[in-house]
């Protein structure tokens, strides 16, 4: 928002460099950079990192497409087993309907959009730390 970031060529700067994120350290370093130089982002700028982390996550799992269609949230997958891997310890029921179909039905209160967003990001966040903790494979 123009209150957060009132020069619009700063604004348009920290939209190229957000786009530009290959992984979600580089997404967490922006924000933090963002975070010092202009204060504690309100709602919206948090909203729209953790799409762009929800993004570069799902890529990272084999998600293609994420669709909330209540009362569950639809995976297009390319590897059941590695999404349901990432949505490890979520609310509600994770069922695999084929090896490209995932379906996760959440309790209600988890199927407000920014609620969602969140809770997938956390999930996928920590499947990643889960992963990099594991010892290399030759």
């Amino acid at each position: 928002p123009k209150q957060f970031i009132p020069n619009d060529r700063q604004r348009i700067d920290v939209y190229r460099r957000l786009t530009r994120c290959s992984d979600v350290e580089t997404v967490a370093a922006l924000l933090k950079d963002i975070t010092d130089a202009y204060g504690e982002p309100p709602r919206q700028v948090i909203v729209l990192f953790a799409l762009t982390e929800l993004r570069l996550l799902a890529g990272h799992f084999g998600i293609n497409k994420i669709i909330k269609k209540e009362p569950d949230v639809i995976f297009n997958v390319d590897n059941a087993q590695r999404a349901s891997f990432a949505l490890t310890g979520a609310p509600g029921r994770l069922t695999l309907v084929d090896e490209k179909t995932v379906y996760l039905r959440m309790p209600p209160t988890f199927m407000e959009p920014d609620t969602l967003l969140l809770a997938m990001c956390n999930l996928m966040r920590n499947a990643k730390k889960k992963e990099d903790e594991l010892p290399a494979t030759t």
